[in-house]
């Protein structure tokens, strides 16, 4: 989404992947991105647990041909940017590094217990301070823990959160449909069954609900193996919520997905941890009311705010949450501009347009 909407911006993009490029060719929604921007597929090389090397030669390859010809670099995470971020300003040091962190401080906080954390606190340190333009985290608690912790300069700091692709909601001509017309419905997207997505506490707390009066669940997205011997134990167990409880599978076209949220009225997240969670934006920007487990983003998307939503600790309370509403003991209606208000700050359009303002401002410094 930042190389597709800084070419809007006039921007000549090139995205480097490890993405097979089969799969970048037949996807629909990669339709878009494939005619605005140049896409280089990476050869792929697999650890023994099937997943990428983050070490890829192909990715060090590729900087240290194209570095004096890229005059913006953006590179993602940590740790994995650190050699790649070296070479590039090695090869060009007069161009911008530009690193997205796409991390959860909480998993970092954990982690400061290790007998190797001083050694790596002094490396992102030095590393941040020296090598990279721009560093940006997408939540405000990551954020200050980046400044906290390893102490860059300020002026390299930057709260750049994923956001809502508002052009392809123009494209397609969706309005904002009122809450009036909104069915009564909750709604789940992600990777149904996922461990960290720990959907079994919804489950769980689908079972407290006396009274559902007309409302309904949608679980969106694809079921994880293992996981579908759980739904079947519950449709087993409580026959009579199989017409109030859907699981719809997967919603690959992305109109479709974000029509989804536009005739519903709740967003449910159960994670254990989410680094940002993109569905909080999209569910937020059509003024869904949420209702979410603590993980570290979410109080970006609440702030501490009943009326934009509330988050609960447990199965328990998310289903005391979820019969509240369903009763109107928890008026959501009548915070519904607020949330749609609050939602417009993720519209990819304006996070761009910010980020093309500073990538501007650091290019004239280095003339």
């Amino acid at each position: 989404m930042i190389t597709l909407y800084l070419s809007r911006r006039g921007y000549d993009c090139t995205y480097a992947s490890l993405l097979p490029r089969k799969v970048v060719e037949e996807r629909a929604e990669l339709k878009q991105v494939r005619e605005a921007i140049t896409i280089v597929g990476l050869q792929e090389q697999m650890t023994e647990n099937n997943r990428i090397d983050m070490k890829n030669g192909s990715i060090f390859r590729y900087i240290f041909r194209h570095a004096k010809h890229i005059d913006v670099l953006n590179l993602y995470y940590l740790k994995h940017s650190i050699l790649y971020g070296i070479i590039y300003k090695c090869r060009n040091p007069k161009g911008v590094l530009y690193v997205k962190l796409d991390f959860n401080h909480l998993n970092f906080k954990q982690q400061e217990k290790q007998w190797i954390e001083p050694i790596r606190r002094w490396v992102f340190s030095k590393y941040l301070r020296l090598i990279p333009d721009m560093v940006s985290a997408e939540t405000k608690a990551s954020l200050e823990y980046v400044r906290n912790r390893f102490k860059p300069q300020e002026d390299k700091l930057l709260l750049i959160p994923n956001g809502v692709d508002d052009q392809l909601i123009e494209d397609n001509k969706i309005a904002i449909s009122s809450f009036a017309k909104r069915k009564n419905r909750f709604v789940v997207v992600g990777r149904i069954g996922s461990p960290e997505k720990q959907h079994e506490l919804i489950l769980e707390a689908i079972t407290n609900i006396a009274d559902w009066k007309n409302w309904e669940i949608e679980f969106i997205g694809p079921i994880e193996l293992g996981f579908q011997s759980t739904i079947e134990n519950f449709y087993q167990q409580h026959p009579h919520l199989k017409p109030r409880v859907r699981f719809v599978g997967p919603i690959y076209d992305r109109k479709l997905l974000l029509l989804k949220y536009n005739e519903s009225k709740v967003f449910i997240m159960s994670s254990k941890y989410e680094s940002f969670g993109l569905a909080y934006v999209e569910a937020q920007y059509f003024g869904n009311y949420i209702l979410s487990t603590p993980v570290s983003s979410i109080d970006d998307f609440v702030e501490n705010d009943r009326e934009l939503g509330l988050v609960v600790n447990s199965a328990e309370e998310m289903g005391r949450a979820m019969q509240d509403i369903i009763d109107g003991k928890n008026q959501i209606e009548d915070a519904f501009e607020k949330r749609v208000k609050h939602g417009e700050r993720f519209r990819w359009s304006t996070i761009c347009k910010h980020l093309d303002e500073v990538i501007q401002s650091v290019m004239n410094a280095k003339k």
